[in-house]
């Protein structure tokens, strides 16, 4: 199958065949980013942030919002420079990790999580994209429908079925449309001065009809080429 759907894309194929080459090669893939996260200034408005790694560098004038997420560029001591993730504050800069015995900064794994619910055309690309972040050292995983579910494991990726299937789910809203077009087609041959003034729907028509009927998430608003009226008109 990666053969076949190289010569539509060949990108995102290589990537799916040098992701499987790194899923059986544990030495290729690369030590995880330390991610930090700022639990510090949450009364200040932030933590301090300076230029350079010394204490006496010129600050920020922002400082770096609590609960921002930082990624770990070069740690001195507990002196940080980080590379700003989540949150407010400077994109990059130093910060103190600990003031005064207290924690500004605690260290916080990365985890990615990806939830693919398309098809298999639209999932190629994402679970290219998995490999990567895994290559990169990041904890990812992939929740997604049965076939995709399988295809991730099949490369090593930490992988959650999601219990749904994108062809029983069309065929199921398939047959939905055919059961509402067969309730329109018995409504309109009624004679609706009979029941002037009453809404005429799904509901009501089973009641006073006994029309087999099913309520729809989703139904027809507008005329189209394969219904000619709108299913309902309340």
């Amino acid at each position: 199958r990666l053969k076949d759907y190289s010569a539509h894309d060949s990108c995102s194929a290589g990537l799916l065949i040098s992701g499987r080459e790194a899923m059986t090669s544990p030495q290729s893939l690369s030590s995880a980013p330390t991610t930090w996260k700022v639990v510090g200034g949450a009364n200040s408005g932030g933590i301090l942030v300076r230029c350079g790694c010394k204490v006496s560098s010129q600050e920020h004038m922002e400082r770096l919002e609590n609960g921002s997420l930082v990624l770990e560029l070069e740690l001195a001591g507990e002196r940080l420079k980080y590379k700003r993730l989540t949150g407010k504050g400077p994109r990059q800069g130093w910060v103190s990790t600990r003031f005064k015995g207290r924690d500004l900064l605690v260290k916080h794994p990365l985890r990615v999580a990806i939830l693919s619910a398309g098809s298999r055309g639209d999932f190629q690309p994402i679970l290219a994209l998995a490999i990567g972040l895994h290559r990169a050292g990041l904890r990812t995983s992939i929740w997604t429908h049965e076939g995709e579910h399988e295809m991730a494991k099949s490369y090593g990726l930490p992988s959650f079925d999601l219990f749904a299937s994108m062809h029983s789910e069309e065929q199921e809203r398939s047959e939905e449309m055919e059961r509402a077009q067969e309730l329109l087609r018995y409504i309109t041959r009624m004679k609706f001065s009979m029941m002037y003034g009453t809404p005429i729907a799904g509901v009501s028509a089973e009641d006073f009809w006994g029309v087999p009927a099913q309520v729809m998430e989703h139904f027809q608003a507008e005329a189209s080429q394969r219904i000619a009226r709108p299913l309902f008109d309340l």
